[in-house]
């Protein structure tokens, strides 16, 4: 299989794509991964980078767990633009 080079660029820009407007209110680390399709270990890579850049923060969201419980949990999304 021949190997796809891709930037980081352009890796990040895909992955704010992929999930849309939606970020508002934010997303855990596994809704982002089943809103994205992808695997943990790149979902993490990508949010710490965003963090580190600022684009994104960390926020507790609160979720309703199987049991039924309501928990809060770590939860991510993009800062929004000042301006």
């Amino acid at each position: 299989m021949p190997r796809i080079e891709i930037t980081e660029a352009e890796l990040l820009a895909d992955f704010d794509d992929a999930l849309g407007i939606e970020t508002e209110a934010g997303h855990t680390m596994m809704e982002l991964c089943d809103l994205t399709g992808w695997g943990v270990k790149k979902v993490t890579a990508i949010v710490r980078k965003l963090l580190r850049g600022g684009t994104w923060e960390h926020i507790t969201v609160r979720r309703t767990k199987i049991n039924g419980q309501e928990a809060q949990f770590d939860a991510y999304r993009r800062v929004a633009p000042s301006g």
